[in-house]
């Protein structure tokens, strides 16, 4: 393996003044982008002839997300495990059931 001095024209010391210089900036996003999960998500709801269901609680948000500027471009990077609860109802038995699921978005 190579290392980052070896496989790029700049030193190691100096890559700092040149990611300023190019414009090169991050910023963690992951507060911001929990806090706007959760306003997504919870509440929507789905319904049909058969019944609804409805996400009712963001129960775990695990991960992280940033955002960097380079050249002008927004550049968006992100990883969460999530999971959420619902709760539905079957309009013929008028049965609720409530339930949790979870994803992993990349």
């Amino acid at each position: 393996a190579t290392s980052w001095g070896h496989c790029h024209p700049f030193p190691r010391a100096e890559f700092r003044d040149v990611a300023v210089s190019q414009g090169l900036t991050e910023q963690d996003a992951t507060s911001w982008s929990k806090g706007k999960l959760c306003e997504l998500l919870v509440g929507i709801a789905v319904e049909n002839e058969a019944g609804g269901c409805e996400i009712s609680e963001l129960r775990q948000v695990e991960g992280e997300a940033s955002c960097s500027r380079r050249k002008g471009k927004l550049i968006f990077f992100y990883e969460w495990n999530i999971k959420l609860g619902w709760k539905g109802i079957i309009k013929e038995s008028g049965n609720l059931h409530c339930e949790r699921f979870g994803a992993k978005i990349f």
